[in-house]
């Protein structure tokens, strides 16, 4: 069932960021700040560092105001054993990979430096925290990789939520992008599922 979360992930992202990388100059207008569906999630506790929430003012003029929050930190990775097969070695290396990157795109953004591009970060955080999930064994331990993935999956919405507010690119891709987050809340709900049909009574 991953797997083929993945690849699906990846493809609409694909499509989706593609677009907004083509519209990487500033549109004519801004997206009007009520054209924005009202923003919902099942998991409020999970939160990005930054989020913009629409809201209105006694007069009805409506404005973005931005709530933050702590940075959580990830998981543990599981252990490596020097026996390792080959693909679990390469799942290993690429989830270090992805994480360097995402760490990376992240610094750059704290600095100023932005870039259209920098919102494929979004389709590598839908699919690396996927893979560590993966190397753990037991589905309880898959869950913080869940969790992790819709946060990080609301940051970058978080990131494309801001471009459109500025006209950098259109309203289109934030739906792409709260599609894509709502996807992985869904998946994190089955999964908890899954965890409490295993557990046994009384524990």
């Amino acid at each position: 069932m991953t797997t083929s979360i993945i690849r699906t992930s990846l493809l609409f992202l694909g499509a989706v960021f593609a677009a907004a990388i083509g519209h990487g100059q500033p549109a004519p207008n801004r997206a009007p700040i009520d054209s924005i569906r009202p923003y919902y999630t099942a998991f409020p506790d999970i939160k990005p560092t930054r989020l913009h929430t629409v809201v209105k003012d006694r007069d009805g003029t409506a404005r973005v105001a931005v709530e933050k929050s702590d940075a959580v930190p990830l998981p543990p990775l599981p252990v490596l054993a020097a026996d390792a097969p080959p693909l679990r070695k390469v799942q290993y290396e690429q989830i270090r990979v992805g994480l360097e990157y995402l760490d990376r795109i992240k610094e750059n953004a704290r600095l100023g430096a932005r870039d259209p591009k920098d919102v494929q970060a979004v389709a590598v955080a839908a699919e690396v925290f996927l893979i560590a999930a993966e190397l753990e064994e037991m589905p309880a331990k898959r869950v913080a990789w869940y969790e992790a993935r819709v946060r990080v999956l609301k940051e970058g919405e978080e990131f494309v939520h801001e471009c459109v507010l500025q006209g950098t690119f259109p309203l289109t891709t934030l739906l792409g992008a709260r599609f894509e987050r709502l996807r992985a809340e869904a998946d994190l709900l089955r999964l908890k599922a899954e965890v409490e049909k295993t557990r046994k009574p009384g524990k």
